[in-house]
């Protein structure tokens, strides 16, 4: 589930760092004495209320919804408006760019029917979620952190330094400005981190091997991690509509 975290700051280092050897995930080696090499790796991801020692006893659930997950182009020949498919049932709820921002209906959209009208191009492809009434299931939303590792190896710690010197601002930018990040895309649920950050925690340097420098710095993510599980329409329920009664009365005789 971190794959997709990696992936998108795996980006952010090509983008900064062209034709560097870049690796992600856990279990990076060392390259060759005299050559260089870049590794990020994202080691995990907790709830720190829930591992407490005394975590909280009222729960954060919440009802999950029934949902359905787009991902609308622009309309051709229109860069402002989208069209959603036909037989798409239920209401937009969220609207995401490409960029991971959230967008604000009123202020970034308006909805006429099928049609979505947005004040400016957005950043396209857009993520549009619908909702259509209650589901089984849950959803739940809490504060998480986590830790990324940013690990460079050079000839020499004045060429590792250099490295780093590229590498970890091209890291913290990477979540900047961004509302949310999926973190898995499975029918009926959702793991998503939403206002994602990254904060330098550490620096650590050593020399492993013989021509061979190695910077390390330890970032925290922070952010809040939303789960949403929903197991279908939920069972039906009777209603009353109305209840017939009759008054009797009895007089002495």
């Amino acid at each position: 589930m971190l794959t997709l975290l990696e992936t998108m700051l795996l980006h952010a280092l090509e983008a900064a760092l062209p034709g560097q050897d870049i690796k992600t995930g856990p279990g990076a080696a060392a390259p060759a004495a005299g050559t260089a090499r870049v590794a990020v790796c994202a080691a995990g991801l907790e709830r720190p209320a829930l591992l407490a020692a005394a975590p909280p006893a009222d729960s954060t659930r919440t009802r999950a919804q029934l949902c359905t997950l787009l991902t609308l182009a622009a309309d051709a020949g229109n860069g402002r408006t989208a069209t959603l498919p036909d037989g798409a049932a239920g209401r937009v709820s969220e609207i995401c760019d490409n960029n991971g921002r959230m967008l604000r209906p009123g202020d970034h959209y308006s909805v006429e029917a099928r049609k979505i009208l947005f004040l400016s191009a957005p950043a396209w492809p857009l993520s549009v979620l619908l909702a259509n009434g209650p589901a089984r299931g849950y959803a739940d939303r809490d504060n998480c952190r986590g830790e990324v590792g940013l690990s460079v190896w050079a000839a020499d710690a004045a060429a590792a330094d250099r490295l780093m010197g590229s590498a970890l601002p091209a890291l913290l930018a990477a979540l900047d400005g961004r509302d949310m990040l999926d973190l898995t895309a499975a029918a009926g649920f959702r793991l998503r981190l939403l206002r994602p950050r990254l904060d330098l925690a550490a620096f650590e340097r050593s020399a492993p091997a013989a021509g061979v420098a190695l910077c390390h710095a330890r970032l925290v993510l922070g952010g809040e991690l939303e789960i949403h599980l929903g197991l279908g329409a939920p069972e039906p329920e009777g209603t009353i509509e109305s209840i017939e009664y009759a008054w009797q009365t009895s007089t002495p005789d």
